[in-house]
This record gives C-alpha cells, sequence and structure tokens, in this order.
C-alpha cells in the first residue's frame, strides 16, 4: 500500500484541521457528531476545502479516459464507471458549495493548470505520492493498481499498519474537516442550487452530511462495501470490474466477507477497449500528425471551457452551462479514439486525451 509522506499539504491540512477540532471535541466530551460550538470559519477549512476541490477534480481525467475507451461506448462496466464519474464531479459540487457556503471562492481553472497533471506521482500535495497516475485505456491493471488504491477505504489501509501508526489518508482528512467545520457562518455565500449537488449546504449538518457522502460513496464502511445500503463504494464498484464479476452481498461477521455472483456475471467480463498511446513526459504528445495534433486541442479547448465554466458557475449559481460542455468534452474525446489507426501493426492504438491547457 503507498503510504503519504507527513510533510506534505495533505498532512499539514490535516494537522490544522485537528488542532482546530482538538478544543470542540474536548466540549462536547469526544463526541464527532456533536457540532462544533465555534461559529466563524478559521482558515484552515476554507484551505481544506479548497484543497478537496482539488483532489475531487484530479480524479476525473484517469477515469473519464478509462470510460472513453471502451469501443461501445455502453454496457454494463461502462455504466459502472459513468455513475463513478458523476460521484466525483458531485463531490466537486458538494466541496465548491460548503466553501462557498463559507465565504470562499472555489478556484477550479488555475488550481488543475497549477498542481494537477499526468503522468503524475500521485494525486495533487502529497495524496499518495509512491504512485503513478497516468492516461490511458480500461485494462484489469489500470484498475486494480490505479483506481482502487485511489479508492482503498481508510479501515483497509489502517489494519496494513501498527496501531500507533497514524497515517495521513483521504478518510482522515475529510474526518479532521468534518470536525473542524463551524457551527456558524454558514450563509456567507451562495452555493450552487442545482438539484444534482444534494444535500444543500444550510448548515454545519448538511455541510457534515456531505462529507459523510464523499467518503461512503468513496470507500464504504468499515462494516460494509456500499455507499448507501445498495449501491457499492467506488473501491467495490472497481472491485466488481477487477473481478469480472457481481458482489451479491456481504457474509455476517467482524469484519464481513464478499458474496460473489455464482456462476461469475457475463455482464461483466472486461469490455474491448481502444489502446490509449502513453503521454508523454510533461503531459502533451510530442510531435503528434497535424491531424491528431487538430483533435487534442479542440479536446483541451473542450475541457478549458468546462473549468472556465465551473469557475463561473459558482459565481452566477448556473452549472447548466458546464453540464452542455460535458457533451462537447465526450464527443472530442470520442473523436480521438474513433479515428482510424495511426499504426497497422497496433489496430486498436489511439492518442487520448491530454487534459492540458490548450496550445
Amino acid at each position: 500500500m503507498a503510504q503519504i509522506r507527513r510533510d506534505t499539504r495533505l498532512a499539514q491540512l490535516t494537522r490544522s484541521l485537528e488542532a482546530v477540532a482538538q478544543p470542540r471535541l474536548l466540549e462536547a466530551q469526544i463526541d464527532v457528531a456533536r457540532a462544533p460550538q465555534v461559529a466563524g470559519a478559521d482558515s484552515a477549512v476554507l484551505s481544506a476545502l479548497q484543497f478537496a476541490i482539488e483532489i475531487e477534480i484530479a480524479t476525473l481525467p484517469p477515469y473519464f479516459c478509462a470510460l472513453w475507451s471502451i469501443k461501445a461506448g455502453s454496457g454494463p462496466v461502462y455504466r459502472l464507471i459513468f455513475n463513478i464519474c458523476l460521484n466525483e464531479m458531485l463531490h466537486l459540487g458538494l466541496a465548491c458549495n460548503m466553501l462557498t457556503a463559507l465565504g470562499g471562492k472555489p478556484d477550479i481553472r488555475s488550481a488543475y493548470y497549477t498542481n494537477i497533471s499526468y503522468p503524475a506521482h500521485g494525486l495533487p500535495d502529497g495524496v499518495l505520492p509512491g504512485l503513478v497516475v497516468d492516461l490511458g485505456s480500461l485494462t484489469h491493471d489500470r484498475v486494480v493498481n490505479q483506481f482502487q488504491v485511489i479508492e482503498t477505504p481508510e479501515h483497509e489501509i489502517k489494519s496494513t499498519l501498527r496501531a500507533d501508526d497514524a497515517p495521513f489518508t483521504i478518510g482522515r482528512f475529510y474526518d479532521a474537516l468534518a470536525t473542524a467545520l463551524p457551527a456558524g457562518g454558514w450563509t456567507a455565500g451562495k452555493p450552487v442550487t442545482d438539484g444534482f449537488i444534494t444535500p444543500q449546504i444550510t448548515s454545519v449538518t448538511t455541510a457534515q452530511a456531505a462529507i459523510a457522502k464523499i467518503k461512503q460513496q468513496g470507500e464504504g464502511t468499515s462494516a460494509l462495501p456500499y455507499a448507501d445500503g445498495t449501491t457499492l463504494a467506488h473501491f467495490y464498484t472497481f472491485e466488481e470490474i477487477a473481478q469480472e464479476n457481481r458482489i451479491t452481498g456481504v457474509t455476517p461477521g467482524n469484519p464481513p466477507q464478499l458474496i460473489w455472483a455464482k456462476p461469475p456475471d457475463p455482464a461483466l467480463k472486461m469490455p474491448e477497449c481502444f489502446v490509449m498511446k502513453p503521454i508523454d513526459p510533461g503531459g502533451r504528445y510530442l510531435n503528434p500528425p497535424a491531424d491528431v495534433a487538430a483533435n487534442l486541442q479542440r479536446f483541451n479547448v473542450a475541457w478549458d471551457k468546462l473549468l472556465t465554466d465551473l469557475d463561473a458557475a459558482w459565481v452566477n449559481d448556473d452549472l447548466g452551462t458546464a453540464v452542455d460542455d460535458m457533451t462537447a468534452l465526450k464527443d472530442a474525446a470520442n473523436t480521438l479514439f474513433s479515428a482510424p489507426p495511426f499504426d497497422p501493426a497496433q489496430p486498436d492504438l489511439r492518442y487520448g486525451p491530454e487534459f492540458m491547457r490548450p496550445l
């Protein structure tokens, strides 16, 4: 399991949040469910919410590339990954709404170009620094060794460590954030009110519910693989894809064991995919053919417009334009993957999205 260094922005923010939360926990007799009794957002909370925005958006390019590489553009595995992408966009929206409700301003476009590129060692600012995160097609190896590592439940990480070794994980970060949230001040800004982003953020209680949703949809709980009782958390959805089989339930006991469909569900057989040409160091393809370069630019322009309109959404309370941008982004990706093969010896090899600033 890739470990997280202790000198990173993730570690620093987690320490700051825990320092904010500790007096409140003592007042609440170490009851983390009790709302903090201090009004007004600490600067650590605002910084942490911006950090959460960057973490959530950083997962989208790798997941999108895997999704769009599926030749059929549909099917059970396609729908599973598509739903994970929807969840990640919801998590991004919830983090933005929490920050806006406390008077902050989400920074999406600038933060993305400053802190995120691929291939990369880990997610932004020290999250999983030993993990190489790149953009590529859906493969068994990428599901197991990248996506499941990103979504690994905190209780599984802890089970591999000594009792006195507390790692700085995304789960610990979100726990500290939930506890450090202020009791008041939740009307300082106007969150986006689009019905996709639920729960709406109006108080510390709804903000803590939003953080619980982010955690549960990503990693589940320590007792169950489900985010909401029926829908699998991301880690276990990727496990279904890796195993090419359906999880049908869990056994009683502690810890419970997964129950798999017998015989294996043929609907979850790994679909046929295009093979995405690896992106060169620096995040761009070097010297692509002219027609490919034009299609790469078209995609990057569509991505840049989406980032720009996401920034604007939290100023104008208008998520509709950004939602429309997603159609253009998918169309630009499909143009890359559906192009004629450029190497007769590798008929499935294609250039793929770069998710870079337009040239």
